[in-house]
């Protein structure tokens, strides 16, 4: 439960707020939890449910599929419930500080937030008694107008659920560099737009963290769910 703990704390550092929510719940699903994988844009989950077939994990999760996710029929490209394999195409939609506005504080105009939408595949594989899910971040999706995360083509490299790497963030930050030479931004707001650029990623990274894991949570919550409906 290393990684499981890790994650937690990464996302509290940047998603405080939010994430004692998770820190309250992570003990309904901790015992639960066999192993954890999380790699730059995957995280993986192998979950225990004792006592449950494998037709009875999968209609749960079908289920969570089709509450969670807008026109689940549309989204669900592989429902193969004999093989015990689903897999599903989703989108997280991230609002973060915009580094713009962070740098012209004053300049009311430009908004205070910024949105980034990322497209992601689950897929799903149950058994008896365990069931394994896995979050792909696959994708930038952009939205209309552009923000400046759109305009910049490091912008993906940056996306990592271990955190942003450092070479990723200069790469980044090479970008603004070679369009500041053209620009009439000064020396000092320039160096405030780039130290922007991890914190935001922070931010990003760690709400994404928080969107999986808390789906991790959900997920198991329907999966052991019991049902008193006698009707």
């Amino acid at each position: 439960m290393k990684k499981l703990i890790l994650i937690l704390l990464f996302v509290s550092s940047v998603q405080q707020v939010y994430c004692q929510d998770i820190l309250n719940l992570d003990s309904e699903i901790e015992d639960s939890i066999l192993n954890l994988d999380i790699k730059e844009k995957k995280i993986t989950a192998t979950i225990n449910a004792n006592g449950k077939s494998k037709s009875e994990i999968y209609s749960s999760i079908n289920k969570w599929v089709s509450i969670n996710y807008t026109s689940a029929n549309d989204v669900i490209q592989m429902n193969d419930k004999e093989s015990g394999t689903m897999i599903v195409k989703g989108l997280n939609s991230l609002s973060f500080i915009n580094p713009t506005r962070a740098t012209y504080p004053k300049t009311k105009a430009i908004p205070i937030k910024n949105k980034l939408l990322l497209s992601h595949l689950l897929e799903i594989n149950v058994r008896d008694n365990k069931y394994r899910l896995m979050f792909t971040i696959t994708n930038i999706i952009e939205t209309t107008p552009k923000n400046t995360m759109h305009t910049n083509p490091n912008t993906f490299n940056c996306i990592n659920l271990n955190g942003a790497t450092d070479e990723a963030i200069v790469n980044f930050n090479n970008h603004w560099k070679n369009l500041f030479k053209k620009s009439m931004m000064g020396k000092k707001k320039q160096s405030k737009y780039l130290s922007l650029s991890k914190p935001t990623f922070d931010e990003i990274n760690g709400g994404l963290a928080l969107s999986f894991v808390s789906n991790f949570i959900s997920i198991n919550k329907m999966v052991n769910e019991t049902s008193d409906d006698d009707w």
